[in-house]
C-alpha cells in the first residue's frame, strides 16, 4: 500500500527545504562586503558539511535500501548520484575560498535544482518502499554520522521550518542527553542567523532571469529590508535589498 505521509518523506521534506534556505542565505551574505567574514566563514563550512554529510548518507545507505525493494528505481537513482558528484565539486572548491570569492550563488541554484530532480522520485519511493521502522533506523546512523559543525544553525532552521510534529519526528532519532541541550543550542543558532541576516545584501545581487542581465544599481552598508526574488536557476530565495538610495 502506498503512503502520503511516511515519516521518511516528511522528514526529507523538512531537510530539503533547510538546505534550500540555508544556500540562499549563504548566496546572499557571500557577496556583502558588510558580511564580517569570520562569520560567514562559519555559516560556509555549516553548509558544506550539511550538504556533504546528506547526500553521502544517500548514495550509500538510502540508495541501496531503495534498489534492493525497487529495482526500476536503479536510473534515477543512478543519475541523483551523478548530480551528488557534480555538487561536491562545488562543495569542494566553497571550502577552500576565501569569503566573497567562488561562487556561491552557483552552489545555491545546483542545490536547488537537484532538489527538483530528486523530490518527484524520491519522496514516493519512500512513501511505498521504506517502512517508518526503516527510516527510523537511517535516520539515527545519520544523526550518529552527522557533522557537528554550525549544528545551532541546523537547529534553528529546522524550528523556521518545520512543523512542531516535523520537528519532534525529527529530533526523536537524537539520544536523549544530546536532546536535552536542543533548546539551548537552537536559540544560539536563532541568534546568529538573526546578525546573519541583518548585514545589508548589494541590491547589484538581485538576479534577474538567465536570459537577462542582472540589476545594477548604487548601495551602501545599510539597515536592511526583506524581499523575495529568485536563484539565476529560478529557485525561490530571500534577499537583503537597502533602504534608502
Amino acid at each position: 500500500m502506498t503512503r502520503s505521509d511516511s515519516a521518511g518523506s516528511r522528514e526529507t521534506r523538512v531537510i530539503h527545504d533547510v538546505h534550500r534556505r540555508a544556500t540562499s542565505t549563504l548566496a546572499d551574505l557571500w557577496a556583502s562586503p558588510c558580511a564580517p567574514a569570520a562569520d560567514v566563514a562559519e555559516f560556509r563550512d555549516f553548509v558544506v558539511a550539511m550538504l556533504e554529510h546528506h547526500h553521502t548518507s544517500e548514495d550509500e545507505d538510502l540508495w541501496p535500501l531503495l534498489i534492493s525493494r525497487a529495482a526500476h528505481l536503479e536510473p534515477a537513482l543512478r543519475d541523483l548520484t551523478a548530480e551528488h558528484d557534480e555538487l561536491q565539486q562545488r562543495l569542494d572548491e566553497l571550502r577552500v575560498s576565501p569569503v566573497g570569492q567562488g561562487d556561491a550563488n552557483d552552489l545555491c541554484d545546483l542545490v536547488h535544482r537537484h532538489l527538483s530532480h530528486e523530490e518527484p522520485s524520491l519522496l514516493p519511493a519512500l512513501d511505498r518502499y521504506v517502512s517508518d521502522e526503516e527510516w527510523d533506523q537511517f535516520s539515527a546512523r545519520t544523526v550518529a554520522t552527522a557533522p557537528q559543525e554550525g549544528l545551532p544553525f541546523l537547529l534553528a532552521l529546522i524550528d523556521e521550518i518545520a512543523t512542531p510534529e516535523d520537528a519532534e519526528l525529527i529530533f526523536s532519532h537524537v539520544p536523549a542527553a544530546a536532546r536535552a541541550t536542543i533548546p539551548a543550542r537552537r536559540a544560539d543558532g536563532a541568534r546568529a542567523l538573526a546578525a546573519l541576516r541583518d548585514v545589508p545584501i548589494p541590491p547589484r545581487r538581485i538576479r534577474q532571469p538567465l536570459t537577462a542581465a542582472p540589476t545594477m544599481v548604487p548601495w551602501t552598508c545599510r539597515r536592511p529590508s526583506r524581499t523575495t526574488t529568485r536563484c539565476a536557476g529560478g529557485s525561490s530565495r530571500t534577499l537583503v535589498a537597502t533602504n534608502g538610495a
